[in-house]
């Protein structure tokens, strides 16, 4: 096999690996008891650094300032395990491996991948087209499957919650596959947008009957920011009439959402409030390992969490449950550094890029979610920030090449 055969093998192998983890990483997908998840993961690994020692592209290596942003994403993975063994935690324990440091593997692949570059054959809009594709067939796969119980919403819901249980992750690829389709509009042809627009819709429709109210929340204020960003560079006086009245489209609809009835008992509330407590307890941090299994256990305590099922309660997946909060997380795992480090994370690309056409849609997205979810349901938000909104690490647009 010649070298270019290699090399191609090599590039077609790891953009295939990065397709199918935009695909997938919405859902936890298992084949027996093997993370499909975390193989398509390495494999993109292996196949990304087998390719750079093999086609010499180091020797080319330079550094930009814009790479900044991928040191903080290696140093935010790194700050867990050196917190943690400073603060005296097990790092050997299977709490701490499993739910720790798996969590943000991410943040340390594609910290890499941003600091040493892609192959410039590569492709990116495959993974933008991933990004649309995939959630449409989560809807088909919900609609062929549900049954007719009560009303269409709440059947779709169930079949939902059955089918793909981790709806906050739903939620997260349903409003990816809205900005998805916003970034390849630009350069596809008119089959193109009508094809992927219809792709599209069913991510908008999913959204809009969805019981999850961050989802919807996230839509709608996506949609607003598309919105203000084409009115300011059209007439930007409309903006003085447009903005409140968007603005109130979006409360009203948000208040006569039907979970918005729950927030007396939001069951987040109370959970945080523990949170609250054990931060008061120890503002420098407790360690990732610590601060899971004495949280979890003061939360089975004095909370009445129903929404666990009973055969998780005793069980070591019990400390799978979290504050629902990257931000607290982050404040009783690893303390303010830890903080500050995520917070870099998310405002630097902001600064460096803030150029960048849908730069804020997706930092708005995972923003809100983190408000309401931890990185064990959320993926790390770094494939799409490198991969969709960023891919100018060498200085290129979305679609670097046709070769690939």
């Amino acid at each position: 096999m010649s070298d270019l055969r290699i090399l191609s093998f090599l590039r077609y192998g790891f953009l295939t690996s990065l397709t199918l983890l935009a695909m997938l990483w919405s859902v936890s997908f298992y084949v027996g008891d093997v993370y499909v998840n975390r193989i398509v993961m390495w494999c993109a690994a292996i196949f990304y650094v087998v390719e750079i020692f093999y086609s010499g592209r180091m020797k080319r290596w330079s550094w930009g300032h814009d790479k900044w942003v991928f040191v903080a994403f290696i140093v935010y993975f790194a700050i867990m395990p050196f917190f943690s063994l400073i603060v005296g935690d097990d790092i050997s324990s299977r709490i701490f491996v499993r739910y720790g440091i798996e969590q943000r593997y991410s943040f340390l692949l594609f910290g890499l991948i941003g600091i040493l570059g892609l192959p410039e054959q590569i492709n990116l809009k495959w993974v933008a087209y991933g990004l649309i594709v995939f959630p449409a067939v989560i809807v088909l796969h919900i609609l062929v499957s549900m049954e007719m119980k009560t009303d269409f919403a709440t059947s779709f819901n169930e079949t939902r919650l059955n089918l793909f249980n981790d709806h906050m992750k739903a939620n997260v690829v349903f409003n990816l596959a809205i900005v998805a389709y916003a970034m390849i509009f630009p350069s596809s042809q008119l089959v193109g947008r009508l094809i992927f627009g219809a792709l599209t819709a069913p991510s908008v429709f999913a959204l809009c009957i969805t019981d999850g109210r961050v989802g919807i929340i996230t839509m709608l204020l996506i949609i607003m920011t598309f919105a203000i960003t084409f009115v300011w560079r059209w007439r930007r006086r409309m903006l003085y009439w447009l903005i409140p009245l968007m603005t109130i489209c979006v409360v009203a609809l948000v208040a006569s959402h039907p979970r918005m009835t729950w927030l007396q008992g939001e069951p987040r509330l109370k959970v945080w409030k523990i949170a609250y407590n054990m931060i008061s307890e120890r503002p420098a941090g407790w360690g990732f390992a610590e601060y899971r299994t004495t949280f979890v256990d003061r939360c089975f305590e004095s909370v009445d969490c129903w929404f666990v099922p009973d055969e998780i309660r005793n069980t070591d997946k019990k400390y799978m449950f979290h504050p629902h909060n990257a931000f607290i997380e982050e404040q009783l795992a690893d303390g303010p550094i830890g903080v500050l480090l995520l917070l870099t994370c998310l405002i630097l690309p902001l600064i460096l890029f803030r150029n960048r056409k849908y730069i804020f849609a997706v930092e708005l997205i995972y923003v809100v979610q983190y408000c309401f979810d931890v990185f064990y349901t959320v993926p790390p938000f770094c494939l799409v920030l490198l991969l969709l909104v960023i891919p100018d690490i060498r200085n290129q647009n979305l679609c670097v090449s046709s070769d690939v």
